[in-house]
């Protein structure tokens, strides 16, 4: 577990990283979504998505880093190779979702990038989780949670 990046000892370094990528992020998304798109997602549903998404992150960080990116490694391509085609992987898995492949793409050359530095899963699956949060309220303008609350209302 902690080769594949399951582990605590690297979170804080792992997690300054993140911060490093995702705050510039964050402050992309909130211009684009509220300012240019005009979008205002309801904070309740927000808050709800952020508490389920970083779970979703972190499969698909744990699917990305290890069964591609540490696999490559072992088969002896550089970081140079290896961190475009997770990336494109990463962009080609979301299609035909052309705007959601972009946002991808970029995050998966961050993550890919830090994950090579300090290799730290659940650092990452935070990192996926929140930026995911995000675009979908605030670029694709669309609330997941909206259903739940429908079913449970």
């Amino acid at each position: 577990m902690r080769d594949w990046g399951f582990r605590l000892d690297n979170f804080k370094k792992a997690s300054r990283a993140c911060l490093f990528f995702g705050l510039p992020a964050l402050f992309v998304l909130i211009t684009y979504g509220i300012f240019y798109k005009g979008y205002h997602p309801l904070w309740r549903s927000v808050l709800v998505i952020l508490l389920i998404y970083p779970v979703w992150g972190l499969i698909q960080q744990f699917a990305l880093q290890v069964f591609v990116n540490k696999n490559l490694r072992e088969l002896g391509m550089g970081l140079g190779i290896r961190v475009p085609i997770v990336a494109l992987l990463f962009g080609l898995s979301h299609f035909p979702n052309y705007p959601l492949m972009v946002l991808v793409l970029i995050l998966g050359l961050a993550t890919t990038l830090i994950y090579e530095k300090t290799p730290n899963i659940p650092a990452l699956a935070i990192l996926h989780g929140f930026l995911g949060t995000l675009a979908y309220f605030l670029v694709l303008g669309l609330d997941p949670a909206a259903e739940l609350f429908h079913a449970l209302s």
